[in-house]
């Protein structure tokens, strides 16, 4: 039965099986009774059917991109800047280690590996080695991890120590001055830190701009809103008198440096664009970079009016945060020269776009079906997506990581039994 009206449409193959859209998505237009079965196509050939259906694919086979006959990349360092799409892409890593059994560095107390670029917390010891061809662990004397993608002050000497010599090192930026937004009232309502929530909230945004000797605190190791992507890139900070002394040649001179030990940095603007090219640097699949949006300033607070800067305004901003801003344009600037080099990259941008769409909508529309199936397509191979992907997709950071250590303390004493912790 198909009941049609101005603002839902209802299929109903048998009582227990009902799919319920909202406002009809434009990427639907095609449904299909297959005797008790029911198929739900978009203009792409995507399918969403009930559990047990057999998948009908409309859509002809067409040539994939010749893809080059190497491994998939495995080992990644990935620096999680702050209020930088950081969480989405972490859940993006963590769901690929996961799927793969691989061996994630893991700060015991904190979700943070490192607070300052000197120290490291605590971290659970990595994961025996499995040897496929004959089913069991083996110590990993090395003391290597294959990923690492909690929250650390970069440090490129560390990074070694804990990860494999063909580790690919990953980042991201994001626009300084949405990201100073973001930061600002995240860490003043949602996680609130002692310097934004005490500041009176009438232009507390401006005040911060205007007179950060005065509203920041003393410390800047301690702000997040003063120049927090050169911090996070291990860039130290002390005080503001003391940041005002740092040259322009000074701070080039660490971002050309910090840029050699970085394989590819992503860039939140153009985050779908970032995600193929990283996709496609480690050959990996396009259902590995699938994702919902995590840890959102829109998903964790109501009713924000962002105060209008005046030109003058921004132009403080510039000056304020110029480190920030010089770190984001040199990655900018080679993101764009890559993207200039890349065969077809908008193509296969707007065909992930619209699975990313059909799979966001699977996952967060309360669709009774418990499988999604991508059929085979020009930039992918078949694949599912169930009910539990999306719950990993779903699944905030903290919950995460609280579930990467248990399934990493039962997989490690599993492996090879008690080691002393690592701590550096």
């Amino acid at each position: 039965m198909l009941v049609l009206s101005l603002s839902y449409l209802y299929f109903e193959t048998n009582p227990e099986i009902i799919i319920l859209i909202p406002e009809i998505p434009p990427t639907f237009h095609a449904v299909a009774e297959h005797g008790s079965n029911l198929v739900l196509m978009d203009q792409s050939g995507v399918i969403i059917q009930s559990a047990g259906n057999q998948v009908m694919n409309n859509k002809p086979d067409t040539a994939k991109p010749t893809e080059q006959a190497r491994p998939e990349t495995r080992h990644i360092a990935f620096l999680k800047v702050h209020k930088a799409a950081s969480s989405t892409l972490q859940n993006i890593i963590y769901r690929f280690g996961l799927n793969r059994n691989l061996s994630f560095v893991l700060p015991e107390e904190s979700h943070y590996i490192s607070k300052s670029k000197q120290t490291i917390n605590t971290v659970l010891p990595p994961l025996p080695y499995y040897d496929v061809s004959n089913s069991y662990r083996i110590a990993n004397t090395f003391g290597k991890y294959d990923i690492l993608c909690n929250h650390a002050i970069f440090n490129n000497e560390t990074f070694n120590k804990l990860m494999h010599n063909d580790t690919i090192y990953i980042a991201i930026v994001r626009d300084p001055l949405t990201l100073f937004m973001s930061s600002a009232y995240y860490y003043r309502l949602v996680w609130p830190t002692t310097y934004l929530a005490e500041m009176n909230e009438t232009d507390f945004i401006l005040n911060l701009i205007r007179e950060p000797v005065v509203f920041e605190p003393t410390n800047l190791t301690h702000s997040k809103t003063y120049n927090t992507m050169a911090q996070d890139f291990g860039f130290l900070f002390t005080t503001k008198t003391a940041a005002d002394t740092i040259t322009e040649n000074e701070f080039n001179t660490f971002v050309a440096e910090t840029s050699r030990s970085f394989d590819f940095v992503l860039i939140v603007e153009m985050f779908d664009e970032s995600l193929v090219l990283l996709k496609r640097r480690s050959n990996w699949s396009l259902s590995d970079i699938l994702y919902v949006k995590r840890n959102s300033l829109a998903s964790s607070v109501n009713n924000i009016t962002i105060p209008a800067l005046s030109t003058d305004d921004i132009s403080v901003f510039h000056q304020r945060n110029r480190f920030d801003y010089m770190l984001y344009n040199k990655f900018v600037n080679v993101f764009n020269a890559t993207v200039s080099q890349e065969h077809r990259l908008a193509e296969e941008v707007e065909a992930f776009k619209g699975i990313l769409k059909t799979v966001q909508y699977f996952c967060n529309s309360g669709v009774k079906s418990e499988i999604l199936r991508i059929p085979d397509g020009e930039w992918t191979g078949e694949f599912t997506v169930s009910k539990r992907d999306c719950d990993l997709m779903l699944k905030d950071e903290m919950p995460f990581w609280q579930m990467m250590k248990v399934r990493h303390r039962e997989m490690f004493d599993k492996g090879v039994g008690k080691q002393a912790k690592r701590q550096m």
